[in-house]
């Protein structure tokens, strides 16, 4: 019987005595489902780049390793940074980066590892910095071919606003102005995820 990923996030979590800093809006993905829609969402294959922001425990990295050419993962705590280079040592195609996205050059990265354009961006967002982490990557969309993003429903309201609405704003035009924008809904009953959805660029 497979071991669900709650419990595997617990036993994570046990195993270094970790607790999320709520300041840092720190969740973790739990739902063996969801994982396999985000995998399938950002339609990997083993030529490609994709960037996680936020990796946390690692479960999603993980997956990802497994069906991507190249996998950037960028997580700002220091603590998890740690325990993310023990979990995932065994992964020869994941470049672990302990940075703020809100200042990380993607380009600079970009040009160092050879990817020119086309590279997946997959991200749980916390709130806080949703707005901010959307507007730094719209400055780079020349090197993203699709962006999978889990936020909070009022920003994804914002992001997919029309004109007149309102939620309608600046990151309605700049998200409209990036591309194509789809919106699927996280399955209900789940309290831990219920307020999260995810939103794709392409």
């Amino acid at each position: 019987m497979a071991v669900s990923l709650l419990a595997e996030t617990r036993a994570i979590l046990n195993r270094y005595g970790f607790r999320p800093k709520k300041k840092l809006g720190q969740n973790f993905l739990v739902d063996r489902d969801l994982l396999e829609r985000i995998i399938e969402a950002a339609e990997l294959g083993p030529q490609e780049t994709v960037i996680e922001i936020g990796p946390g425990l690692g479960i999603l990295t993980r997956a990802l390793c497994q069906v991507a050419g190249l996998v950037l993962a960028i997580e700002f705590d220091t603590t998890l940074f740690g325990i993310l280079q023990k979990e995932l040592a065994g992964f020869p195609n994941l470049s672990l980066v302990q940075a703020d996205v809100l200042t990380f050059d993607f380009g600079a990265w970009a040009r160092e590892r050879g990817v020119e354009r086309g590279a997946k961006v997959v991200a749980n967002l916390p709130y806080y910095i949703s707005t901010p982490s959307l507007f730094h990557l719209l400055r780079s969309k020349y090197l993203f071919s699709l962006l999978v993003l889990m936020v909070q429903k009022e920003v994804a309201e914002r992001i997919l606003a029309h004109p007149g609405s309102k939620q309608y704003g600046s990151l309605s035009i700049s998200s409209n102005f990036m591309g194509n924008r789809r919106y699927g809904p996280v399955p209900p009953g789940r309290p831990s995820i219920q307020a999260l959805r995810w939103i794709l660029w392409s």
